[in-house]
């Protein structure tokens, strides 16, 4: 018994090590990696005085405006499954009355 937690142990540990290769390719954000280029090219451009403070302030709120419309329904969608996971039966209607 003791013989087989130990090889299941050590299969899961090297499979473990297979992808740990790969981990950045396996948790990745799409959305989060164009927000953060087009964040950082706005600053660039303000660095490099291509652009005034105000309008790397404005550009920069719309590009964080557009990253919380687009992410938004995932928030909810993960909002949401907490909600049903942690207390199925309970209504929230009733409580934004």
């Amino acid at each position: 018994m003791k013989n087989l937690i130990v090889f299941f142990l050590a299969v899961g540990l090297l499979g473990f090590a297979g992808c740990a290769d790969n981990l950045e390719t396996l948790i990745q954000d799409d959305a989060f990696h164009e927000y953060e280029q087009k964040l950082d090219s706005v600053e660039k451009a303000y660095l490099d005085k291509q652009i005034t403070y105000a309008e790397y302030l404005e550009q920069r709120r719309e590009i964080e405006d557009e990253y919380a419309r687009d992410v938004q329904p995932e928030r909810e969608a993960v909002s949401d499954s907490g909600r049903i996971i942690n207390n199925p039966m309970k209504d929230d209607s009733a409580d934004q009355k």
